[in-house]
């Protein structure tokens, strides 16, 4: 169903033979690919089509490529529901389904991909929902050769000597916000999430009736995944795991748990201790104006 209705003849000669013809449909479908990561169009991205979630490729039963701006039309295409699979190299693909093509003009939803840290390296995305409006991500470890520790956020986007920085800064609810670190000293490094929208002592209930959720990705893709629970306790801040670097071996705990910060750049709230000698609190809006 959906194709234009083809008939052609086959003349069978003393040798085997075999013919390949493409069916065309009556439907147009427009769509663009999305780096979620660091939200940045994909220009090469390959797009495939798919009847059902056997999604790989040789399964494909439509293909193209995106332009320079990220984005793809196919012409002729069959009508129906399809499965999408963006792919390109450095990217981790993401599936998304019931992708209905109409006859006329469909518009795909953004399909997106998600950029892959280097070997060694995490890269973590906070999301969330349309409420609390300003989350932000806090990615605080220590500095070689050195009892001081780093802390990397909106205030201070590329911490020097921390090989660690902010790729992406959201003021407006749902993000992403994207932190890419490679752990280059040992020791323990805390990832937490401030309800700067709401730095009252019932922020973290917005935090838990929100979908916020954390995923950290390394070279080989998706490696853990938390969502923020629900709460009545008192909190700003939802303090979501842990990692302990010592020689190659990484160490997750999940610490899942909400506590107070007196500030954005609140020192014993985001970093583990030594703390850094660093104080004070900074405006945020008036540093953001600067960013968009």
């Amino acid at each position: 169903g959906g194709y234009i209705d083809t008939a052609f003849t086959i003349r069978i000669a003393n040798s085997l033979q075999s013919r390949i013809d493409t069916l065309f449909g009556w439907a147009t479908i427009t769509g663009r690919v999305n780096d979620f990561s660091v939200n940045r169009v994909v220009p090469g991205a390959n797009v495939e089509f798919f009847y059902n979630y056997d999604t790989s490729s040789v399964n494909a039963v439509l293909r193209t490529t995106t332009d320079n701006l990220g984005n793809f039309q196919i012409n002729r295409a069959p009508i129906g529901d399809f499965v999408l699979v963006p792919r390109r190299s450095g990217y981790l693909p993401t599936v998304t389904g019931n992708v209905r093509i109409i006859s006329g003009f469909s518009s795909a939803p953004t399909l997106n991909l998600i950029g892959l840290p280097p070997p060694g390296g995490l890269r973590i995305i906070l999301t969330w929902g349309v409420s609390p409006s300003d989350l932000d991500a806090h990615f605080t470890g220590p500095l070689v050769g050195s009892t001081q520790r780093f802390h990397c956020y909106f205030a201070s986007r590329s911490p020097i000597n921390s090989q660690t920085i902010l790729d992406l800064d959201d003021v407006s609810s749902f993000g992403p916000e994207t932190i890419t670190t490679t752990l280059s000293a040992e020791g323990v490094y805390r990832f937490s999430v401030h309800n700067f929208s709401n730095s009252g002592s019932n922020g973290a209930r917005e935090i838990g009736l929100s979908p916020t959720r954390v995923q950290v990705y390394d070279n080989s893709g998706l490696i853990r995944q938390y969502i923020a629970p629900s709460t009545t306790l008192n909190g700003n801040v939802w303090r979501v795991f842990e990692v302990r670097l010592s020689g190659s071996t990484r160490t997750f705990t999940d610490v899942n748990t909400y506590v107070m910060a007196f500030g954005a750049d609140d020192i014993n709230t985001f970093r583990v201790q030594p703390p850094s000698a660093e104080n004070g609190i900074s405006t945020k809006k008036a540093l953001k104006s600067d960013q968009f």
